[in-house]
């Protein structure tokens, strides 16, 4: 779902009343991310693919599913590591779940919706749920109050497994079933470069996860370019924060270039650019190894940061139908004139998922 140029030129710089409420996220097997011995997710090679259930009693009934948290273990010889894993192409499909699961993909979700195809980087920290950032939301509508969700993930291309390698069997841990958990799931490793797969079953060893429903989500990716300073931008939003309608927006830019400049920008398309392929490159115009990584629609003036190369943006959200589960995607542009021949340096960028208005928003 997208909104309009209208839509974001209408967000303003004010302050409005903050909603106080906790994210509507309903949690299978477990809300703890810390619980378990590992978990299946974060995937680390091509060619593994998951099949799983989330029971439709725990999504609760028709639902407007915004986004997915994970709660990975990255694990390399009992020595947890916090990493930023880069998918080229990763795949997410929904639907209805069959029962029971077998090997058969077409079988398992017979009318599959694909939720999502095409780059991601996520953030993986240990102990705590990560959100993926859905660029769409997905409709939960089941025909019978029995229906069960499935969710398929397949990994088609990595870039980057960032500071752990995989192992030998394609995810990042040396164990990926956690103690005790009965998550049905269908998998295949080597599905995409071997065929048959290379391992292929079904068991009770799925991903743990969360679904949220109805509620924004702010997803703040890396991927910032080194400054003068030896530090790389970073975008990101207060600790517990979401941008709710009728609420604050609030964007902060840490490690930027002390007492300099910076602007935000918004865009609706992490995808593409009049026709050119996103994320681009920035070493044709002077600045190696940073990125333009949306479409830019709108840009605030110029901002000062203070000595430690931070800034803070303020946004109201205004309760309007069009920003119902809309995405915008956010960045900042910071003048660092000693960083390159450029004279620039960006950040990482957000995924900014908007809620629904909390009266009309599907509830568990």
């Amino acid at each position: 779902m997208k909104c309009s140029l209208y839509v974001l030129t209408i967000l303003s710089a004010v302050t409005v009343g903050s909603l106080t409420a906790q994210q509507n996220i309903v949690y299978h097997d477990d809300t703890n991310p810390a619980a378990g011995n590992a978990n299946a997710f974060p995937f680390g090679s091509e060619g593994v693919r998951i099949q799983q259930v989330f029971p439709g009693s725990v999504v609760g009934g028709p639902a407007l599913i915004q986004d997915l948290f994970v709660a990975p273990r990255l694990d390399r010889n009992g020595v947890y590591l916090e990493s930023e894993v880069v998918y080229g192409d990763f795949e997410i499909r929904m639907g209805v779940a069959a029962t029971p699961f077998t090997t058969s993909w077409a079988a398992n979700i017979p009318n599959p919706t694909v939720v999502y195809r095409g780059p991601l980087r996520v953030t993986f920290r240990r102990d705590q749920w990560s959100p993926l950032g859905l660029p769409v939301p997905f409709v939960w509508t089941p025909a019978n109050p029995t229906d069960d969700l499935a969710i398929d993930f397949i990994l088609w291309d990595v870039v980057d497994t960032g500071a752990v390698p995989p192992d030998v069997n394609g995810y990042f841990l040396d164990v990926y079933s956690s103690t005790g958990r009965t998550i049905p799931r269908a998998y295949r490793r080597g599905w995409t470069t071997a065929q048959p797969a290379t391992s292929a079953g079904v068991d009770g060893g799925g991903i743990k996860l969360g679904l949220l429903l109805g509620d924004g989500n702010f997803v703040a990716h890396g991927g910032g370019c080194q400054g003068s300073s030896g530090l790389a931008p970073r975008i990101a939003t207060p600790a517990g924060a979401w941008p709710q309608v009728g609420g604050n927006l609030v964007v902060q830019l840490a490690d930027g270039p002390p007492n300099s400049g910076a602007a935000l920008q918004f865009g609706l398309s992490f995808t593409s650019l009049g026709g050119i392929p996103l994320p681009i490159e920035l070493g044709i115009v002077g600045a190696p190894g940073c990125y333009l990584w949306h479409d830019l629609q709108v840009a605030t003036p110029p901002l000062a940061t203070d000595g430690s190369g931070a800034v803070t943006f303020t946004l109201g959200v205004p309760s309007l139908p069009g920003l119902v589960g809309a995405r915008l995607y956010a960045s900042w542009l910071a003048l660092d004139s000693a960083a390159n021949q450029l004279g620039f340096t960006t950040s990482g960028y957000a995924t900014v998922i908007l809620d629904l208005s909390r009266a009309g928003r599907p509830v568990a």
